[in-house]
């Protein structure tokens, strides 16, 4: 067997941990029965609403797809045992008819097939191409991804061939005829591309192409006809996976690589006019097989994730904000791990990961327990001079107990606490954001008190999980979310009217409020404030990071703004079910928030 060292990197600043604080992930295994694992990916096959696994095994050349009951119970189904050392497998709806097809490519026979599904997950293979009239045209394809490339409107197959340093994009002709056409051109286009992945790297609105090579890590810039110009990123030893994604958070794609004669994994930062500046991750993952993006804490900053196979890995990088990177072990059981992804498996809003292991032969998800609030003691929070148990406290029942002064932003910690009743004290100052990080609580009242401001956007996590809350009686100013206005009952505006005799009708602060309804299908409102006239932009991003619509870019006066976004991307058409991001820029403000598409 043939191996390959992968290896990773990780900026300026990086640490490596278990720590307390960061999701926490259980490992469910999905199967222990994929000879040579090489591959999983997860789409919803069967349109139950929920998400199946896919997997690709070499050594039994069987491509499979697991079902999801909606409780994470998965039933193996065989698509096929006849993909000769299958490398990878994905999941698009090829021929347009609503239903996930699965695309494979191999090896051992040179094969890319696509297979449709019925409607009634029958599978029917149909053979995208071979090298079987000429076996020196081309070899070897590891990664292949079904994508719009020449933007009209149906699937067309892109894939890299390790030999024969190629990188190649069959044209669908609308009835899933495909007809070969290769996007490297000789020079600096020659690549052997051990991976490929495509996406809008200029956002001119065409597919560009980003593959590694032996060599380098390249992106072909398609001019809008599919002509594609090479451009190089950077020179690599030995690369082995690329991936992109807005890293940075800055509105461009960014590129990431993972090489393993130099072992390094990196990304590289576009500055909006595809000028890219090389940042190191890691340099001490043990045989580095692959790398992927996405937000796994769900504080809207890009994370990464690899898999390694000499030390069993499978880890994320959790970005900062300023693109410093902390590594946190998701497991150390994966044998030989291949292939890792970040997908919701679970439905709960929060990105599981998914990884294939070829010694063990499993295909496993890692359950990601959810965030706990990031700088929380591990035993202990202290709340009005008492201890409470981080773990351990469910209810807190201080009513009517001569509370004085702020509600500590502490109180965040105690995440299972399910009921907080603080009602008739003399509680003062905001309600602290930190409140929307009880997610188990069923009762909130903080009713009879004198507390003032706004009230935080973070509590209609609260509203959305049905918790009974009575904030009446208090001094909390107006504008109230949206989603907490049959709660607010009276209050005292009197401080509220001492900052309108600044502005009567303007906000003091830039703010970003949550999506309401949050989940939503088809439509949910944005609803930003700004204190002055700016430059707006908010722009939707999935949670591989890559932008899904430009929302609003435009100059807007000072004043409270909302704006709908109706689940459809740039090009019209409607986005799957899914996390989303959602990020304004005004001016020097920025924030993102997360949203949640059902279907």
């Amino acid at each position: 067997m043939k191996k390959y060292i992968h290896k990773l990197l990780m900026g300026t600043f990086f640490i490596a941990t278990f720590g307390f604080g960061q999701p926490s992930f259980t490992e469910h295994v999905v199967s222990n029965s994929a000879d040579g694992a090489k591959f999983a990916y997860a789409a919803d096959v069967d349109g139950d609403g929920d998400m199946d696994v896919l997997s690709a095994s070499h050594y039994d050349s069987k491509i499979a797809w697991y079902e999801n009951d909606g409780s994470e119970i998965f039933t193996e189904h065989i698509i096929t045992t006849s993909a000769i050392q299958v490398n990878s497998v994905y999941a698009a709806d090829v021929d347009g008819d609503g239903d996930m097809d699965v695309l494979s490519s191999a090896n051992g026979d040179d094969k890319v097939a696509w297979y449709e599904n019925d409607g009634s997950e029958n599978f029917t293979e149909h053979v995208i191409s071979t090298n079987e009239a000429d076996p020196d045209s081309w070899n070897y394809v590891h990664f292949v991804y079904a994508v719009d490339v020449d933007g009209d409107d149906d699937m067309d197959v892109v894939f890299g061939c390790q030999y024969h340093e190629k990188v190649l994009w069959f044209e669908n002709d609308g009835s899933e005829n495909f007809t070969e056409h290769e996007i490297s051109s000789g020079g600096i286009g020659n690549c052997d591309g051990y991976d490929v992945y495509p996406t809008d790297v200029d956002g001119d609105g065409d597919m560009d192409v980003l593959s590694v090579c032996n060599s380098k890590i390249i992106w072909y810039e398609n001019d809008g006809s599919e002509n594609f110009t090479a451009h190089s990123i950077s020179t690599l030893d030995y690369g082995v996976s690329v991936y992109a994604a807005d890293v940075d958070g800055d509105g461009d794609v960014d590129a990431l690589s993972a090489s393993d004669g130099d072992n390094k994994l990196a990304w590289y930062e576009n500055d909006g006019s595809e000028n890219f500046t090389e940042h190191v991750i890691l340099s001490s993952a043990d045989y580095l097989t692959f790398v992927y993006a996405a937000d796994m804490d769900g504080d809207g900053n890009i994370d990464v994730l690899s898999s390694s196979a000499f030390d069993n890995k499978i880890a994320w990088y959790k970005n900062d904000g300023s693109e410093n990177f902390t590594e946190y072990v998701i497991s150390t059981s994966a044998d030989y791990a291949k292939t890792v992804h970040a997908m919701d498996i679970n439905g709960d809003g929060y990105m599981d990961a998914l990884s294939a292991s070829q010694g063990d032969y499993k295909i496993a998800w890692y359950e990601n327990d959810g965030t706990p609030p990031p700088d929380c003691p591990e035993d202990e929070v202290v709340l009005w001079g008492q201890n409470y148990s981080v773990e351990n406290t469910f209810n807190l029942n201080l009513g009517n107990s001569g509370l004085t002064g702020p509600i500590p932003p502490g109180i965040g910690c105690l995440s299972n606490l399910q009921k907080l009743e603080l009602q008739n004290n003399q509680l003062t100052g905001s309600i602290p954001s930190e409140i929307g990080n009880l997610t188990n609580l069923t009762r909130l009242w903080l009713y009879d008190n004198e507390l003032t401001g706004e009230i935080p956007d973070s509590i209609c996590s609260l509203v959305e999980n049905n918790c009974n809350i009575n904030i009446s009686n208090n001094r909390l100013c107006p504008p109230y979310p949206s989603c907490i206005e049959d709660y607010v009952g009276e209050q005292n505006t009197t401080n509220c009217e001492q900052a309108s005799i600044i502005d009567e009708t303007l906000p003091i602060t830039y703010n970003l409020h949550n999506a309401y309804p949050n989940p939503f299908n088809p439509i949910t409102t944005l609803r930003y404030d700004l204190p002055e006239d700016a430059m707006v932009n908010i722009t939707i991003y999935d949670m591989m990071g890559r932008i899904v619509s430009n929302l609003v870019s435009s100059q807007q006066n000072a004043g409270y703004k909302s704006t709908q976004w109706n689940a459809t991307n740039n090009t019209g058409q409607p986005v799957s079910a899914g996390l989303y991001l959602y990020t304004i820029q005004a001016g020097k403000f920025r924030q993102t928030k997360k949203m949640v598409l059902l279907k």
